[in-house]
C-alpha cells in the first residue's frame, strides 16, 4: 500500500485528529486529505471510500462546506461531541 493512500478508518481519524482536511470532488469523485487545507498546497494523500463510508455511517464526520468553497468540492469535519 502506498504512503500517499489513506486506506483505514482508524488512520483516516488519526489524519483528521492531526489537522488533515478532507475533502471530496464532484468532479472526479474523489476522496482526499490534505494539510493544512484543501486547495493551498502542501501535502495531499488519496483517501478509500470505505474509509470515509465508515466514518460518516458511525457519525464521526460530518459533511459541513463553507460558503465561499466551490461547487465541485464537498468538505467533511469531525463531528464536535
Amino acid at each position: 500500500m502506498s504512503k500517499n493512500v489513506v486506506s483505514s478508518r482508524d488512520s483516516l481519524l488519526e489524519h483528521l485528529k492531526d489537522g488533515w482536511v478532507l475533502g471530496l470532488s464532484s468532479t472526479d469523485t474523489r476522496y482526499w486529505i490534505q494539510k493544512p487545507d484543501l486547495g493551498c498546497g502542501g501535502e495531499t494523500k488519496s483517501v478509500r471510500s470505505t474509509a470515509v463510508d465508515i466514518l460518516l455511517r458511525e457519525k464521526v464526520i460530518e459533511r459541513k462546506n463553507r460558503p465561499n468553497d466551490p461547487f465541485y468540492l464537498t468538505r467533511f469535519r469531525l463531528v464536535k461531541k
